[in-house]
């Protein structure tokens, strides 16, 4: 097998289940750090679940396979220590410790961190300094301190690039979820202690997020501004496919077969999901776990149209509203509320798109085959295809206010609850307690919280 093959199934391998395309994104920007020769700063944005740290991974694994020397540090794993430096010299000197040319670096790099944070340290207590040339003297010293070191950790980097030009890349993820103290700190670090030749910083950063965790030390700045200070270049996650997403998800839960009776319903989840944005890709991949394991416990169940809805309207609810989502199960709420619910998060995403507006439809049936009242009012309705007719019969508690005012889309719930309940796959499931059978088996399956 000659090389370039070699290399081109390794990288292959890297990405093998890079579902959201980011495979060329990571070449891009390995171009670019590979160009950068001074000190260099860059931030990858992109929000919580939207696949940062799979990207910094496997771009560092692509990195290794292309023999430039990097290091990944999860900084929200180390933001117990006091002083950031603390946690960036020990990757600093784990790094060299594994590489044989780069051990002579390791001791070096410990004795001058110990000696910067002691003097950091006794000028923050404040130690008494009767006089005004004692302050001014360990000034001095700090500096030489950190001159020295700065250039240690530039030999590090030159010797580690070895007889090429790249630089040492150092990766920082989960910045943003760290303390903001900490987080704060650590940007000063890197921009004060460790801009030097031959290593370029990258931070992996939900910067909304990172700029609340900013205003709540320095009160109400423009959050913005004050990060530029720090980063050089900025970069963005772009969006992802997610209907093809959600597609490579089925397939890797091995669901294939599972939803090839539900034609369309994958896209409509996608669609969903994607009109309903205060969801993430985690999000999405959460929901296709819980049909996987619903699927393996009652295959029959993710059958129906109905528990498919169903189950992504609770799976979406109990991630971002866990106190509403029990008192659902727990009927304390009352079927209308969900959809509310549901429809506040909306909000006029997508109104004018059919599509669009059908898959919300078979959400909010799915909603309503909870509540017997709404089922069986849907059921009865006696249906006009010349036009249909406002019903002021129908109790408020039954329907929800907005579908209530609209003959239209009370027509096609009807027309939509009708065709289910003539059809024989479908009627056992809503005939049979169809939350409480959801709630039982979603019970059982880990799902994370929104943090808000």
């Amino acid at each position: 097998m000659s090389k370039d093959v070699q290399a081109a199934q390794q990288d292959t391998e890297t990405w093998a289940d890079d579902r959201l395309n980011r495979a060329e994104m990571a070449d891009k920007l390995t171009r670019y750090v590979c160009s950068r020769k001074n000190p260099f700063v860059v931030s990858l944005n992109g929000a919580w679940g939207t696949g940062k740290t799979f990207f910094l991974e496997r771009w560092q694994r692509d990195l290794k396979k292309k023999k430039i020397q990097s290091i990944y540090f999860n900084a929200w794993e180390d933001d117990f220590c006091d002083d950031p430096l603390v946690a960036i010299i020990g990757q600093l000197t784990r790094f060299s410790s594994g590489i044989k040319k780069l051990h002579k670096y390791r001791k070096p790099l410990e004795s001058f961190a110990k000696k910067l944070l002691a003097n950091m340290v006794s000028t923050a207590v404040g130690v008494n300094l009767p006089k005004a040339d004692s302050a001014l003297i360990r000034y001095k010293k700090q500096e030489k301190i950190k001159v020295e070191f700065k250039s240690e950790l530039e030999s590090m980097a030159s010797d580690a690039s070895g007889e090429g030009e790249e630089p040492l890349v150092f990766i920082v993820d989960e910045l943003d979820r760290c303390r903001p103290t900490f987080a704060i700190e650590l940007l000063e670090r890197v921009k004060h202690l460790l801009d030097v030749p031959g290593i370029v910083f990258v931070f992996g950063i939900n910067r909304a997020e990172l700029g609340k965790s900013i205003q709540s030390v320095y009160g109400d700045i423009d959050a913005d501004v004050y990060l530029r200070r720090f980063f050089d270049m900025e970069f963005s996650l772009l969006g992802a496919d997610l209907e093809n997403f959600c597609a490579d998800l089925v397939h890797k839960y091995e669901l294939d077969q599972v939803f090839s009776r539900q034609q369309g319903f994958i896209s409509g989840l996608s669609i969903i999901l994607k009109h309903l944005d205060i969801f993430s890709l985690r999000d999405a991949e959460h929901c296709i776990r819980a049909f996987a394991f619903v699927s393996s416990e009652d295959s029959k169940f993710i059958n129906s149209i109905i528990a498919c809805y169903l189950l992504t309207v609770l799976t979406l609810l109990r991630i971002k509203d866990s106190m509403l989502y029990k008192s659902f199960v727990q009927k304390k709420v009352a079927a209308i509320e969900i959809v509310e619910c549901f429809a506040k998060w909306r909000g006029n995403r997508g109104m004018q798109d059919d599509g669009v507006n059908r898959q919300f439809n078979l959400m909010e049936l799915s909603i309503y085959a909870t509540s017997k009242p709404a089922w069986d009012y849907l059921c009865s309705r006696t249906l006009d295809r010349d036009r249909p007719t406002f019903d002021i019969s129908v109790p408020p508690e039954i329907l929800h206010e907005n579908t209530r005012n609209d003959p239209s889309k009370v027509h096609i719930l009807a027309k939509m609850a009708q065709d289910i309940e003539r059809s024989i796959r479908e009627s056992h499931i809503w005939r049979d307690n169809p939350l409480a059978r959801c709630a039982t088996l979603l019970e059982l399956v880990d799902v994370p919280r929104h943090i808000t």
